[in-house]
C-alpha cells in the first residue's frame, strides 16, 4: 500500500493545476524549532532568561507578564536572532521547493517563525503573523529584524537601554511584536492574494498538501479539510508523525503519510518508500464521531461548508463575557492565552455540554473545538484562573460577513427554560 499511495500521491501532484501548502509546528519542529519542549536549542536562545523567569519552553517566554518591555525585548529578541537571524534553508525547506516546482502555489501558515519568506517564497500567508514584525500603538507595522540584531549585540555585551526598543518609523511610538493578542493585525494584502488564489483554483485540480499538522490543531486543518470536501476535484494529502487524522467524508480524495516529513517529502520526490505508513484512512461512520469527540466536541445541527478563514482574538474577563449567540457558518475555537475559556453550548434540540477550552488536560481541557451551525454558545472565563483573563481564537470564513445573531434573553428563556440559570448570567438582556 505505501507505494501505491506515494505513487498515486506523486500523480495527484502533478496533475495539480495548483498546490494550497498548510504548514504549523510538524514542520517547525523538522527545523529545529519546537515551541513546547526544554531542549538545547531552546535554552541557548533563551540563555539566562530561561532560569531568571523559570520559562520552560519559548511558548511560554512569548506569552511571559514580562516586568517592562525592556525586560521582554532583552529575552525575546535573542530567541529571534538565533531561530531566525541566520536562517539557512532546512532539508524539508529544500525538498518542498523540489516539490512545488513551477506549480502556482500558496502556503498558509500559523508558524511565526518566517522561514518560508526567508527561503524565498512570496505566496505566504502567515495567519497569526511573525516574530520579525512589529506593530506600534498607533497600528503602523514595521519591520525589525535589523534591531532584532542590534538588541541580541547589547544583550550579549550587558548595554541594552530603553534607548534600543525599536520605535516606529512613521510616528516614532515604541513597537511591540505583532503576534496573537487582543492588538494582532493580519496582513490584509496576504491575505487578499490568498483569497485571490482560493477563488482563482475552486473547483479545480488544486491540491491541498499539508505539513506537519495534528487533529488538535483546528485553525488551518478543519477549514482545509473543508475545502477539499466543497468539491470532488481537490484532493488532499497529510504528513504528520504519529497522528494522521482525515475525515471520513473526504477519505477518498485524501492520502496520509504517517512519518517524518522529510522521509515523506522524500518519497514524494522519488517514488520508492523509505519508511512512512501511507494510507487513505478507512473511517467509519461511529468511529469518526468517537475522534471527533476525543479530538474537539462538535454540536452538529446542520452541515455547512467554509472554504476557508482568518482567526480574530477574543479576550474574556469576569466583567466582559461571550453572551449567547449564534454564527452564520461553522466555526473552529482555539484557545490562545490566559486562563481556560468555558464554552456553554446549546444545541437546537436543547442539548447542553460544557466544554472548556484550555492547557489544563487534568481537569479536561481542551485545545480547540468546532461549533457547527446552529448551536447557541456563549464563553466565560474560568473563574479559577489566575491570569484574570482568557483569550480564544475564532476562525471566521472568509465568505463570511462576519455578522453574528444575538437572541435576547427572553427568546432564549422562552425556547430553553430548562437553561435559565446560565441565560440569567450570560445572555443578553
Amino acid at each position: 500500500m505505501s507505494e501505491k499511495g506515494i505513487h498515486l500521491a506523486q500523480q495527484w501532484l502533478s496533475e495539480a493545476d495548483a498546490i494550497l501548502v498548510t504548514a504549523s509546528n510538524g514542520f517547525a519542529i523538522s527545523e529545529g524549532l519546537n515551541l513546547f519542549t526544554d531542549n538545547p536549542q531552546m535554552r541557548a536562545a533563551l540563555g539566562t532568561a530561561r532560569e531568571t523567569y523559570r520559562l520552560p519552553n519559548l511558548l511560554t517566554a512569548f506569552q511571559y507578564p514580562y516586568p517592562s518591555l525592556l525586560d521582554k525585548w532583552a529575552t525575546l529578541a535573542p530567541v529571534v536572532q538565533y531561530y531566525s537571524g541566520n536562517y539557512e534553508d532546512s532539508e524539508v525547506m529544500i525538498q518542498l521547493k523540489a516539490l512545488l516546482k513551477e506549480k502556482p502555489y500558496f502556503i498558509w501558515t500559523s508558524n511565526t517563525e518566517h522561514h518560508f519568506v526567508q527561503a524565498g517564497f512570496e505566496r505566504v500567508l502567515e495567519v497569526e503573523g511573525n516574530w520579525t514584525e512589529g506593530r506600534c500603538e498607533n497600528g503602523h507595522i514595521v519591520d525589525f529584524m535589523n534591531d532584532i540584531q542590534n538588541i541580541s549585540d547589547k544583550v550579549n555585551s550587558g548595554t541594552l537601554t530603553e534607548a534600543d526598543i525599536p520605535k516606529c518609523e512613521h510616528c516614532g511610538a515604541v513597537v511591540d511584536f505583532n503576534l496573537p493578542s487582543p492588538q494582532f493585525e493580519v496582513d490584509q494584502k496576504k491575505m487578499t492574494d490568498f483569497q485571490t488564489f482560493i477563488q482563482q483554483y475552486k473547483g479545480k485540480n488544486l491540491v491541498v498538501l499539508e505539513l506537519g499538522i495534528g487533529a488538535h490543531n483546528q485553525l488551518i486543518k478543519a477549514p482545509s479539510m473543508q475545502l477539499v470536501e466543497s468539491h470532488r476535484n481537490h484532493r488532499y494529502i497529510t504528513i504528520n508523525k504519529g497522528e494522521v487524522y482525515i475525515k471520513a467524508s473526504i477519505k477518498q480524495q485524501s492520502i496520509g503519510m504517517d512519518g517524518l516529513l522529510t522521509h515523506s517529502l522524500d518519497e514524494l520526490l522519488t517514488g520508492e518508500s523509505v519508511g512512512s505508513r501511507v494510507s487513505a484512512p478507512e473511517i467509519n461512520e461511529p468511529s469518526e464521531k468517537k475522534m471527533i469527540k476525543k479530538v474537539y466536541p462538535s454540536y452538529t445541527v446542520t452541515q455547512g461548508n467554509q472554504y476557508s478563514g482568518i482567526p480574530r482574538y477574543v479576550t474574556i474577563d469576569s466583567q466582559n463575557p461571550s453572551h449567547f449567540h449564534l454564527n452564520q457558518q461553522g466555526q473552529s475555537v482555539m484557545y490562545t492565552l490566559g486562563d481556560t475559556t468555558l464554552a456553554h453550548c446549546i444545541t437546537a434540540n436543547g442539548e447542553y455540554q460544557l466544554v472548556r477550552i484550555g492547557l489544563n488536560k487534568s481537569k479536561g481541557d481542551l485545545h480547540g473545538l468546532y461549533i457547527e451551525l446552529g448551536t447557541y454558545v456563549a464563553f466565560e472565563r474560568d473563574p479559577e484562573g489566575e491570569a484574570g483573563f482568557s483569550q480564544i481564537s475564532i476562525n471566521t470564513a472568509f465568505d463570511s460577513d462576519g455578522k453574528i445573531m444575538m437572541p435576547t434573553y427572553d427568546q432564549l428563556s422562552q425556547a430553553f427554560p430548562e437553561h435559565q440559570a446560565l441565560f440569567d448570567r450570560l445572555a443578553m438582556k
